[in-house]
Protein backbone atom coordinates (compact mmCIF):
# COMPACT_ATOMS: atom_id res chain seq x y z
CA UNK A 1 0.00 0.00 0.00
CA UNK A 2 1.27 3.10 -0.86
CA UNK A 3 0.65 6.19 1.43
CA UNK A 4 0.67 9.54 0.09
CA UNK A 5 3.17 11.83 1.21
CA UNK A 6 1.91 15.62 0.85
CA UNK A 7 1.50 17.56 4.04
CA UNK A 8 -1.29 19.50 2.56
CA UNK A 9 -4.49 19.22 2.72
CA UNK A 10 -7.56 18.61 5.28
CA UNK A 11 -6.82 15.95 7.71
CA UNK A 12 -8.98 13.16 7.32
CA UNK A 13 -10.71 14.32 3.76
CA UNK A 14 -12.67 11.74 2.11
CA UNK A 15 -11.02 12.01 -0.86
CA UNK A 16 -7.48 11.67 0.77
CA UNK A 17 -6.10 7.71 0.65
CA UNK A 18 -5.35 8.38 4.24
CA UNK A 19 -8.51 8.78 5.82
CA UNK A 20 -9.38 4.83 4.45
CA UNK A 21 -6.11 3.75 6.24
CA UNK A 22 -6.99 1.44 8.89
CA UNK A 23 -5.41 -1.04 11.14
CA UNK A 24 -6.21 -3.96 13.90
CA UNK A 25 -6.91 -1.91 17.33
CA UNK A 26 -3.74 -4.27 18.62
CA UNK A 27 -1.75 -3.18 16.24
CA UNK A 28 -2.16 0.60 17.53
CA UNK A 29 -1.77 -0.67 21.27
CA UNK A 30 1.31 -1.79 20.71
CA UNK A 31 2.79 0.91 18.89
CA UNK A 32 1.85 3.42 21.48
CA UNK A 33 3.24 1.37 24.39
CA UNK A 34 6.36 1.07 21.99
CA UNK A 35 7.05 4.59 21.34
CA UNK A 36 6.05 5.66 25.08
CA UNK A 37 9.06 3.08 26.20
CA UNK A 38 11.15 5.00 23.90
CA UNK A 39 10.25 8.50 24.37
CA UNK A 40 11.10 8.00 28.08
CA UNK A 41 14.60 6.39 27.42
CA UNK A 42 15.68 9.54 25.87
CA UNK A 43 15.20 8.17 22.01
CA UNK A 44 14.69 11.11 19.53
CA UNK A 45 11.32 10.95 18.59
CA UNK A 46 12.16 10.48 14.34
CA UNK A 47 14.58 7.36 15.00
CA UNK A 48 11.68 6.22 17.31
CA UNK A 49 9.64 6.08 14.96
CA UNK A 50 11.49 5.11 11.72
CA UNK A 51 12.21 2.04 14.46
CA UNK A 52 8.50 1.11 14.62
CA UNK A 53 8.09 2.17 11.05
CA UNK A 54 9.12 -1.84 10.53
CA UNK A 55 5.70 -3.47 11.16
CA UNK A 56 5.69 -7.50 9.64
CA UNK A 57 2.92 -8.57 10.92
CA UNK A 58 1.10 -4.95 10.25
CA UNK A 59 2.78 -3.58 7.12
CA UNK A 60 0.19 -1.42 6.58
CA UNK A 61 0.85 0.09 9.92
CA UNK A 62 4.34 0.33 9.03
CA UNK A 63 3.87 2.20 5.84
CA UNK A 64 1.28 4.79 8.36
CA UNK A 65 4.83 5.29 10.69
CA UNK A 66 7.21 5.58 8.12
CA UNK A 67 4.99 8.25 6.50
CA UNK A 68 5.19 10.06 10.19
CA UNK A 69 8.64 9.42 10.42
CA UNK A 70 9.62 11.39 7.25
CA UNK A 71 6.85 14.39 8.22
CA UNK A 72 8.00 14.87 11.51
CA UNK A 73 11.65 14.90 10.28
CA UNK A 74 10.59 17.67 8.23
CA UNK A 75 9.38 19.43 10.80
CA UNK A 76 5.88 18.74 11.23
CA UNK A 77 3.73 18.50 14.69
CA UNK A 78 2.83 14.39 14.98
CA UNK A 79 -0.59 14.85 16.50
CA UNK A 80 -1.27 17.40 13.42
CA UNK A 81 -0.16 14.46 10.83
CA UNK A 82 -1.92 11.48 13.00
CA UNK A 83 -5.11 13.75 11.99
CA UNK A 84 -4.66 12.64 8.09
CA UNK A 85 -5.27 8.96 9.56
CA UNK A 86 -8.63 9.52 11.29
CA UNK A 87 -9.86 5.80 10.77
CA UNK A 88 -6.48 4.63 13.31
CA UNK A 89 -5.76 7.83 15.48
CA UNK A 90 -9.21 8.74 16.78
CA UNK A 91 -9.78 12.41 17.74
CA UNK A 92 -9.34 11.43 21.57
CA UNK A 93 -5.94 9.90 20.43
CA UNK A 94 -4.78 13.05 18.03
CA UNK A 95 -6.03 15.35 21.09
CA UNK A 96 -4.13 13.46 24.38
CA UNK A 97 -0.74 13.73 22.00
CA UNK A 98 -1.17 17.20 21.46
CA UNK A 99 -1.64 17.65 24.79
CA UNK A 100 1.91 15.70 25.69
CA UNK A 101 3.67 18.08 22.84
CA UNK A 102 2.42 20.75 24.32
CA UNK A 103 3.51 20.12 27.78
CA UNK A 104 6.21 18.21 27.02
CA UNK A 105 5.07 14.85 28.83
CA UNK A 106 4.52 13.00 25.40
CA UNK A 107 5.68 9.63 27.21
CA UNK A 108 3.30 10.00 29.76
CA UNK A 109 0.00 10.81 27.26
CA UNK A 110 0.98 7.85 25.42
CA UNK A 111 1.37 5.62 28.82
CA UNK A 112 -2.05 7.06 29.43
CA UNK A 113 -3.33 6.59 25.69
CA UNK A 114 -1.56 2.45 25.86
CA UNK A 115 -3.56 2.06 29.16
CA UNK A 116 -6.78 2.90 27.61
CA UNK A 117 -6.47 1.52 24.57
CA UNK A 118 -6.02 -2.29 26.24
CA UNK A 119 -8.86 -1.14 28.87
CA UNK A 120 -11.04 -0.03 25.78
CA UNK A 121 -9.72 -3.22 23.14
CA UNK A 122 -10.62 -6.12 26.34
CA UNK A 123 -14.12 -4.30 26.36
CA UNK A 124 -14.48 -4.77 22.77
CA UNK A 125 -13.49 -8.05 22.63
CA UNK A 126 -15.72 -9.18 25.27
CA UNK A 127 -18.88 -8.12 23.84
CA UNK A 128 -17.87 -9.45 20.31
CA UNK A 129 -17.28 -13.04 22.14
CA UNK A 130 -20.12 -12.62 24.51
CA UNK A 131 -22.14 -11.99 21.26
CA UNK A 132 -20.58 -14.70 18.71
CA UNK A 133 -21.83 -17.75 20.20
CA UNK A 134 -25.55 -16.84 20.42
CA UNK A 135 -24.94 -15.60 16.57
CA UNK A 136 -23.48 -18.81 15.70
CA UNK A 137 -25.67 -21.44 17.04
CA UNK A 138 -29.07 -19.18 15.59
CA UNK A 139 -27.34 -19.26 11.87
CA UNK A 140 -26.34 -22.98 12.27
CA UNK A 141 -30.12 -23.45 13.48
CA UNK A 142 -31.48 -21.75 10.10
CA UNK A 143 -29.08 -23.78 7.99
CA UNK A 144 -29.89 -27.08 9.30
CA UNK A 145 -33.91 -25.95 9.53
CA UNK A 146 -33.25 -24.99 5.74
CA UNK A 147 -31.57 -28.36 5.15
CA UNK A 148 -33.94 -29.65 6.13
CA UNK A 149 -37.08 -28.09 4.39
CA UNK A 150 -34.89 -29.38 0.85
CA UNK A 151 -34.17 -32.44 1.66
CA UNK A 152 -36.26 -34.30 4.18
CA UNK A 153 -39.91 -32.70 4.34
CA UNK A 154 -40.44 -33.01 0.69
CA UNK A 155 -40.85 -36.44 0.71
CA UNK A 156 -43.26 -36.32 3.40
CA UNK A 157 -45.13 -33.69 1.87
CA UNK A 158 -45.56 -36.32 -1.18
CA UNK A 159 -47.05 -38.88 1.33
CA UNK A 160 -49.64 -36.62 3.32
CA UNK A 161 -51.00 -35.48 -0.26
CA UNK A 162 -51.24 -39.16 -0.63
CA UNK A 163 -53.47 -39.97 2.67
CA UNK A 164 -55.77 -37.92 2.08
CA UNK A 165 -56.44 -37.54 6.00
CA UNK A 166 -57.16 -34.01 7.27
CA UNK A 167 -53.71 -32.82 8.67
CA UNK A 168 -53.36 -30.73 11.83
CA UNK A 169 -52.56 -27.23 11.84
CA UNK A 170 -48.76 -27.63 12.80
CA UNK A 171 -48.62 -29.21 9.63
CA UNK A 172 -50.24 -26.96 6.84
CA UNK A 173 -47.95 -24.69 8.29
CA UNK A 174 -45.15 -26.78 7.66
CA UNK A 175 -46.23 -27.95 4.44
CA UNK A 176 -46.56 -24.22 3.51
CA UNK A 177 -43.37 -23.52 4.24
CA UNK A 178 -41.64 -26.02 2.13
CA UNK A 179 -43.46 -25.66 -0.76
CA UNK A 180 -42.31 -21.61 -0.35
CA UNK A 181 -38.73 -22.45 -0.05
CA UNK A 182 -38.57 -24.29 -2.55
CA UNK A 183 -40.15 -21.55 -5.11
CA UNK A 184 -37.53 -19.02 -6.56
CA UNK A 185 -40.41 -16.64 -6.26
CA UNK A 186 -40.33 -16.71 -2.54
CA UNK A 187 -36.55 -16.26 -2.40
CA UNK A 188 -36.64 -12.97 -4.84
CA UNK A 189 -39.41 -11.89 -2.46
CA UNK A 190 -38.03 -12.08 0.68
CA UNK A 191 -34.38 -10.89 -0.13
CA UNK A 192 -35.94 -7.96 -2.09
CA UNK A 193 -37.92 -7.37 1.09
CA UNK A 194 -34.38 -7.45 3.54
CA UNK A 195 -33.07 -5.35 1.27
CA UNK A 196 -35.50 -2.72 1.34
CA UNK A 197 -35.58 -2.94 5.19
CA UNK A 198 -32.24 -3.19 5.19
CA UNK A 199 -31.55 0.29 3.24
CA UNK A 200 -34.15 1.69 5.08
CA UNK A 201 -32.62 0.47 8.77
CA UNK A 202 -29.28 1.90 7.42
CA UNK A 203 -30.69 4.94 6.45
CA UNK A 204 -32.78 5.38 9.91
CA UNK A 205 -29.61 4.68 11.99
CA UNK A 206 -27.06 7.60 10.56
CA UNK A 207 -29.64 9.52 11.97
CA UNK A 208 -29.37 10.64 15.70
CA UNK A 209 -32.55 9.98 16.49
CA UNK A 210 -32.46 6.36 14.78
CA UNK A 211 -29.47 5.56 17.12
CA UNK A 212 -31.24 6.71 20.05
CA UNK A 213 -33.99 4.84 19.39
CA UNK A 214 -32.27 1.82 18.12
CA UNK A 215 -30.42 2.05 21.80
CA UNK A 216 -33.01 2.76 23.47
CA UNK A 217 -34.64 -0.86 22.03
CA UNK A 218 -31.50 -3.03 22.86
CA UNK A 219 -31.30 -1.67 26.14
CA UNK A 220 -34.33 -3.01 26.84
CA UNK A 221 -33.70 -6.65 26.09
CA UNK A 222 -32.93 -8.50 29.65
CA UNK A 223 -29.24 -9.38 29.54
CA UNK A 224 -27.91 -7.86 26.28
CA UNK A 225 -28.89 -4.57 27.50
CA UNK A 226 -27.56 -4.54 30.86
CA UNK A 227 -24.39 -5.75 29.04
CA UNK A 228 -24.50 -2.84 26.81
CA UNK A 229 -25.09 -0.16 29.03
CA UNK A 230 -22.12 -1.25 31.50
CA UNK A 231 -19.74 -1.09 28.75
CA UNK A 232 -20.78 1.99 27.59
CA UNK A 233 -19.97 3.49 31.17
CA UNK A 234 -16.78 1.51 31.48
CA UNK A 235 -15.74 3.23 27.68
CA UNK A 236 -16.78 6.31 28.98
CA UNK A 237 -15.34 6.50 32.24
CA UNK A 238 -11.99 5.13 30.76
CA UNK A 239 -11.82 8.10 28.25
CA UNK A 240 -13.20 10.49 30.94
CA UNK A 241 -9.99 9.49 33.29
CA UNK A 242 -7.40 9.06 30.33
CA UNK A 243 -8.15 12.39 29.22
CA UNK A 244 -8.57 14.55 32.77
CA UNK A 245 -5.54 12.86 33.77
CA UNK A 246 -3.86 14.41 30.68
CA UNK A 247 -4.92 18.01 31.50
CA UNK A 248 -7.78 18.25 29.66
CA UNK A 249 -10.87 20.38 30.36
CA UNK A 250 -13.56 19.04 31.92
CA UNK A 251 -16.29 20.49 29.26
CA UNK A 252 -14.26 18.83 26.48
CA UNK A 253 -13.54 15.99 28.05
CA UNK A 254 -16.95 14.79 28.95
CA UNK A 255 -18.14 15.75 25.17
CA UNK A 256 -15.20 13.68 23.50
CA UNK A 257 -15.79 10.97 26.04
CA UNK A 258 -19.44 10.37 25.12
CA UNK A 259 -18.77 9.95 20.94
CA UNK A 260 -15.62 7.43 22.24
CA UNK A 261 -18.28 5.70 24.19
CA UNK A 262 -20.87 4.07 21.45
CA UNK A 263 -23.63 5.00 23.73
CA UNK A 264 -25.71 7.35 21.46
CA UNK A 265 -27.18 8.90 24.18
CA UNK A 266 -24.41 10.08 26.07
CA UNK A 267 -23.72 11.65 22.38
CA UNK A 268 -27.14 13.11 22.49
CA UNK A 269 -26.27 14.76 25.80
CA UNK A 270 -23.29 15.93 25.29
CA UNK A 271 -24.12 19.64 24.10
CA UNK A 272 -26.27 20.27 27.28
CA UNK A 273 -23.56 18.63 29.50
CA UNK A 274 -21.52 20.95 28.10
CA UNK A 275 -23.61 23.88 28.95
CA UNK A 276 -24.37 22.82 32.45
CA UNK A 277 -20.36 22.76 33.07
CA UNK A 278 -20.27 26.38 31.44
CA UNK A 279 -22.75 27.35 33.41
CA UNK A 280 -20.87 26.41 36.53
CA UNK A 281 -23.50 23.23 37.56
CA UNK A 282 -22.14 20.42 38.94
CA UNK A 283 -21.69 17.48 36.47
CA UNK A 284 -23.26 15.31 39.43
CA UNK A 285 -26.48 17.59 39.52
CA UNK A 286 -26.83 16.99 35.53
CA UNK A 287 -26.57 13.45 35.75
CA UNK A 288 -29.02 13.28 38.46
CA UNK A 289 -31.29 15.03 36.79
CA UNK A 290 -31.18 12.25 33.97
CA UNK A 291 -31.68 9.01 35.24
CA UNK A 292 -32.99 7.39 32.27
CA UNK A 293 -29.26 8.46 30.40
CA UNK A 294 -26.93 8.05 32.95
CA UNK A 295 -26.91 5.28 35.61
CA UNK A 296 -27.60 6.65 39.43
CA UNK A 297 -24.65 5.16 40.29
CA UNK A 298 -22.36 6.76 37.92
CA UNK A 299 -23.87 9.83 39.48
CA UNK A 300 -23.01 9.26 42.62
CA UNK A 301 -19.53 8.51 41.76
CA UNK A 302 -18.90 11.38 40.29
CA UNK A 303 -20.29 13.69 43.14
CA UNK A 304 -17.96 11.51 45.45
CA UNK A 305 -15.31 12.87 42.83
CA UNK A 306 -16.02 16.46 42.71
CA UNK A 307 -16.47 16.87 46.43
CA UNK A 308 -13.34 15.34 47.17
CA UNK A 309 -11.88 17.16 43.94
CA UNK A 310 -10.51 14.02 42.26
CA UNK A 311 -12.54 13.71 39.72
CA UNK A 312 -9.85 11.95 37.52
CA UNK A 313 -9.43 9.19 39.97
CA UNK A 314 -13.04 8.48 40.50
CA UNK A 315 -13.58 8.48 36.90
CA UNK A 316 -10.93 5.59 36.82
CA UNK A 317 -12.15 3.85 39.45
CA UNK A 318 -15.96 4.43 37.83
CA UNK A 319 -14.67 2.72 34.64
CA UNK A 320 -13.29 -0.15 36.80
CA UNK A 321 -16.37 -0.97 38.51
CA UNK A 322 -18.26 -0.81 35.43
CA UNK A 323 -15.61 -3.04 33.57
CA UNK A 324 -16.45 -5.46 36.29
CA UNK A 325 -20.00 -4.73 36.23
CA UNK A 326 -19.88 -5.52 32.42
CA UNK A 327 -17.87 -8.73 32.70
CA UNK A 328 -20.80 -10.02 35.14
CA UNK A 329 -23.17 -8.96 32.79
CA UNK A 330 -21.48 -11.03 30.05
CA UNK A 331 -21.16 -13.89 32.29
CA UNK A 332 -24.46 -14.08 33.28
CA UNK A 333 -25.82 -13.86 29.68
CA UNK A 334 -23.34 -16.71 28.43
CA UNK A 335 -24.73 -18.45 31.13
CA UNK A 336 -28.37 -17.95 30.56
CA UNK A 337 -27.82 -18.29 26.35
CA UNK A 338 -27.02 -21.76 26.04
CA UNK A 339 -30.22 -23.36 27.71
CA UNK A 340 -32.16 -20.57 25.98
CA UNK A 341 -30.34 -21.24 22.67
CA UNK A 342 -30.90 -25.34 23.54
CA UNK A 343 -34.76 -24.91 24.29
CA UNK A 344 -35.44 -22.58 20.83
CA UNK A 345 -33.57 -25.77 18.90
CA UNK A 346 -35.66 -28.13 20.80
CA UNK A 347 -38.76 -26.35 20.14
CA UNK A 348 -37.88 -26.02 16.54
CA UNK A 349 -36.70 -29.42 16.30
CA UNK A 350 -39.98 -30.81 17.68
CA UNK A 351 -42.23 -28.42 16.01
CA UNK A 352 -40.56 -30.49 12.64
CA UNK A 353 -41.10 -33.65 14.59
CA UNK A 354 -44.86 -33.05 15.59
CA UNK A 355 -45.94 -31.59 12.07
CA UNK A 356 -44.44 -35.09 10.73
CA UNK A 357 -45.74 -37.64 13.35
CA UNK A 358 -49.23 -36.36 13.70
CA UNK A 359 -50.56 -37.17 10.62
CA UNK A 360 -49.15 -40.21 10.37
CA UNK A 361 -50.59 -41.20 13.79
CA UNK A 362 -54.23 -39.80 12.06
CA UNK A 363 -53.36 -42.23 9.21
CA UNK A 364 -52.98 -45.27 11.67
CA UNK A 365 -55.89 -44.18 13.60
CA UNK A 366 -58.31 -44.79 10.41
CA UNK A 367 -56.53 -48.17 9.22
CA UNK A 368 -57.41 -49.50 12.79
Amino acid sequence: MAVPTQSAGVPGAPGDWRAKVTVPPQALCIFSRQLATMLRNAVPIVQALETLSHQEEYPNFGEVVRDLAEKVSQGHVLSYQMSFYPRIFTKIYTTLVQIGERTGDLDSSLERLSDWLERDNRLRERLKSAMSYPCFVMILAVVLTLFMFYTVLPSFLTIFKDMNVPLPLITRIVMFITEAVRQPGFWLLLVGTVGVVFTAGREFLKTTRGQVACWRFLRRVPLIGTMLQKGACARYCGSVDAMLASGMDLARTLRMAAGASGNPEFIQDAPRMEKTITEGEPVSDHMAMNPDIYPPSLAHMVMAGEQASRMPEMFGRAGAYYDLEMNYAVDAMSAAMEPLLLASVASLVATVILSIFLPLYSFLGQIG
